[in-house]
């Protein structure tokens, strides 16, 4: 790592086996006067602000733009268990101190706090809408995580499944938790869900609309199904790139009956609702979930079609007259492309970065069905 290099905004920057042990070994002799370390890293305990200090101090010279700091700590990882707080709250306690936030794990061992921050750079929480609610919302971060399962929603099913497989950390699209709780008890299905993860030591990480906005998140995942080319942001977030919804042509324009039959197969649904504007379907916008909102967005972007869940009859009205096709795949359906993608995307970061976490998908049945 070095000060001429500057990351992208969410990259993970790995200090390789020899970067890494320089810096660990200064450390180790320059921590206290009084303290004394043997080559194998056995101390006593370490005053963790004077870790800190001396991680700004050597890591403050990079002037490195990246989110994070992810160290590789394998043989050494002895001495910051022995930190006051442990692992977990030495990380804390750098994290008020500077940008960089020091990552560690021993021979491959994930902690809830890494992987937090593994998730905060998937779907940075700065992204998410003021009213959403993301990020960890049930569980400790300072527990070890084997095993993590992605899904959706945190449902009766999911997380039977979870507790089936052991699970320690549930990652869903759909937060937990919304509204304030004044009270938890297994008198209301969402919080026997609360008190079922709790009891089962199950930690709930969710990414909602951080994950619509990002870049490669929910909408470009459907947008690519769709085979949208040329895609770019419906509704921009405040600064750029991100957002919510994309825009984007397809190959080749075709009639409403094709496209909705295409949407059908790319996104298995028996059915879908379209409204019929009488329009060719050639640019075409999308809103995974419930998108219905933005249906001036996509007319000002200049599309024909708009594609997302959740749409009223007299927001469809609306579409139509104004002369917009409009498509309701539901909610489910133009979302649930994005969860296999998640997980392939949580297994690659922590592979490449040596951790050894089991990442699975739940399976989930469709809510709303013809019958």
């Amino acid at each position: 790592m070095n000060g001429s290099r500057r990351p992208d905004l969410h990259r993970v920057d790995v200090l390789c086996s020899d970067e890494f042990c320089y810096v660990i070994d200064v450390l180790l002799r320059r921590i206290l006067r009084d303290e004394c370390y043997d080559d194998a890293c056995k101390s006593t305990a370490v005053n963790t602000a004077a870790v800190a200090d001396l991680f700004e101090e050597m890591l403050g010279q990079c002037q490195c733009q990246c989110d994070f700091l992810l160290l590789i700590v394998c043989d050494r990882i002895a001495v910051l268990q022995k930190l006051p707080g442990g692992t977990s709250g030495f990380i804390q306690h750098c994290e008020k101190r500077f940008p960089v936030v020091l990552l560690c794990c021993c021979h491959g061992a994930l902690y809830a706090v890494i992987f937090i921050k593994v998730m905060d750079g998937i779907a940075p929480p700065n992204l998410a809408e003021p009213w959403d609610n993301v990020g960890l919302l049930v569980g400790r971060s300072s527990n070890t995580v084997k095993k993590l399962m992605v899904a959706l929603d945190v449902s009766p099913e999911v997380v039977e499944q979870a507790v089936e497989h052991k699970v320690q950390m549930l990652v869903t699209h759909h937060p937990v938790i919304f509204d304030p709780i004044k009270k938890m008890t297994d008198r209301s299905w969402q919080h026997k869900l609360l008190l079922d993860c709790a009891e089962n030591k199950i930690a709930v990480y969710s990414a909602h609309t951080s994950l619509d906005s990002v870049l490669g998140g929910v909408n470009d995942v459907l947008a690519e199904k769709i085979g949208l080319l040329h895609t770019e942001v419906l509704v921009p977030a405040a600064g750029g790139e991100a957002g919510l919804g994309r825009v984007g042509c397809l190959h080749e324009p075709m009639t409403l009956q094709e496209f909705s039959e295409k949407i059908k197969t790319v996104l298995k649904l028996d059915n879908i609702i379209a409204g019929d504007a009488g329009r060719r379907v050639s640019k075409v916008a999308v809103c995974g979930g419930a998108g219905a909102e933005f249906i001036d967005e996509a007319l000002a972007a200049g599309a024909d079609t708009f594609v997302t869940g959740d749409v009223k009859y007299h927001t469809a009205q609306n579409a139509v007259y104004s002369g917009l096709n409009i498509i309701d795949a539901t909610h489910q359906g133009t979302e649930l492309p994005m969860i296999n993608t998640l997980a392939d995307r949580i297994a690659l970061r922590l592979t490449s970065s040596g951790f050894n976490a089991q990442v699975l998908v739940a399976k989930e049945s469709k809510i709303l069905q013809y019958l």
